[in-house]
């Protein structure tokens, strides 16, 4: 009978895991992301967005993409490290608005279309207390990068491309990050 149980409660737990859909996470190890799906490399620095934090809505990859009016489209990215919700570490972030197709686009309006990458400090009850405030790159101008779509699959729900961006402390322009190498393929983008 004590066996029984165990056969129970493990036929029980796949079962309610293989009916849950979406980004529901319960990550005990840190895993990595696949390189292929999003990466880039920050000063250098490899960045692979990994999930190793129990994560309810989102992911370490979040992808929109909206379509106002039977028009262009706007496409938002962020890529996470060290979990997205609690958004501890780095967070990269594309956002491109008159999406036609695949192509060029520079990131060349702050509000619009830009890139950001953020750096967000280790919280602890000191730092909360604090309000210590992230560290935040931008590339808002002309000539600063651009993102290529060489995918842009919309019945299949499909984006992929490469990208690039220096990005400027919004605090302290002497300080800046250069992102370089940036790809993505991401299969599961949410249309709107």
């Amino acid at each position: 009978m004590k066996y029984l149980s165990r056969v129970y409660i493990a036929l029980l737990v796949v079962l309610t895991a293989s009916c849950i859909k979406g980004p529901l996470h319960l990550d005990v190890f840190r895993i990595k992301a696949n390189p292929g799906k999003f990466e880039c490399y920050i000063n250098g620095e490899d960045f692979v967005p990994d999930s190793n934090r129990l994560t309810f809505f989102g992911g370490p990859i979040t992808t929109y993409v909206q379509n106002s009016n039977s028009g262009p489209y706007d496409i938002i990215i962020e890529a996470h490290i060290n979990g997205y919700g609690i958004r501890e570490n780095q967070e990269v972030s594309l956002y491109i608005q008159n999406v036609t197709g695949t192509g060029f686009y520079e990131f060349n309006d702050p509000n619009y279309q830009h890139a950001e990458y953020t750096k967000y400090p280790i919280l602890d009850s000191i730092t909360v207390a604090q309000q210590i405030q992230p560290t935040i790159y931008n590339a808002p101008s002309p000539g600063h990068g651009s993102l290529t779509l060489t995918r842009f699959d919309v019945k299949n729900q499909v984006i992929a491309g490469t990208f690039w961006f220096n990005g400027v402390n919004v605090h302290n322009p002497a300080d800046s990050v250069k992102v370089i190498s940036g790809h993505f393929n991401i299969t599961d983008a949410t249309f709107r």
